[in-house]
């Protein structure tokens, strides 16, 4: 990717290392309702994804916002970036009920199998195609994430799709769970990672290429 497109792409994964980290507070969530709270996992399922697909929309429309706003390389990875972190909020919902029901096989395979088609996706499009841009990469990164979600849903389709209903109360309590516990989370990932956005402010996105590896 070179330097300055190393730095714009670890600044891409930065961002949605920040929404990964508060996604736990919705998985957590999502597991709490289902196992302490005995709630169907397909009720659940509905509540928290309908929570994840308007955090999920909001993520992208802050995309399309930050690629108008922003100029470079930043702005080039903005929607990405948001498509990226869409996919990883919707996952953080179905990863929690498999948790919470219980299913440790799948539950696992939701952790493992989005970062490894994402990967794949990468080598594939900077390697195999040549496409070795950090836009490129990112758009790699996100397309691995939405294609491990068929697959997710499909392992436990005959546990999500009993019972299927929308309950305000069960999805309000559920956001509530999750802001606190996702806030929390973030600032803990953030404690480790605000280097790269110290660095970014102060030697742009060639900085953060050569800091990251250093």
């Amino acid at each position: 990717l070179g330097t300055s497109g190393r730095g714009a792409f670890v600044l891409g994964a930065t961002v949605i290392g920040v929404v990964a980290a508060m996604t736990g507070g919705l998985t957590a969530s999502t597991a709490y309702q289902v196992s302490n709270q005995k709630r169907d996992p397909g009720a659940v399922l509905v509540n928290g994804g309908s929570l994840a697909a308007a955090l999920g929309a909001l993520a992208i429309i802050a995309g399309i916002v930050a690629e108008q706003l922003l100029s470079g390389r930043p702005g080039v990875v903005a929607l990405s970036v948001g498509a990226s972190a869409a996919a990883v909020i919707i996952t953080s919902v179905v990863s929690g009920v498999y948790l919470g029901h219980n299913a440790l096989i799948r539950y696992n395979v939701a952790l493992v199998l989005p970062p490894m088609l994402s990967l794949a996706a990468i080598a594939i499009t900077t390697l195999a195609l040549g496409r070795d841009t950090p836009g490129a990469a990112l758009w790699a990164f996100a397309a691995g994430q939405w294609l491990a979600m068929p697959v997710l849903l499909g392992a436990g389709a005959i546990t999500l799709v009993r019972r299927l209903r929308f309950e305000g109360s069960l999805a309000a309590s559920m956001l509530r769970f999750s802001l606190l516990a996702g806030m929390s989370s973030a600032i803990s990932y953030l404690n480790y990672r605000a280097d790269a956005l110290v660095v970014q402010r102060y030697e742009g996105t060639t900085g953060v290429g050569i800091y990251s590896i250093a």
